[in-house]
């Protein structure tokens, strides 16, 4: 159990170690575009769900003025 302990430590610290902060930066960019990109894409699907709602209403209001006829 000791050995396992001691064996993550010293993995944290090479990570640690090996760490570049460029590389940082830069996994923080993407980030940040994927999150800027998960907004849009929410905003999108609430508008096209807005747009499936109208066009369900104009369906509804053309047949029934179909039956009109």
């Amino acid at each position: 159990m000791m050995r396992k302990v001691l064996l993550a430590v010293c993995a944290v610290g090479f990570l640690f170690a090996c760490s570049d902060p460029e590389a940082e930066m830069a996994i923080f960019q993407k980030q940040q575009e994927v999150a800027g990109l998960e907004s849009q894409i929410e905003k999108t699907k609430s508008m096209l769900d807005s747009l499936k709602a109208k066009d369900a209403k104009l369906r509804q209001e053309l047949d029934t003025l179909d039956m009109v006829r």
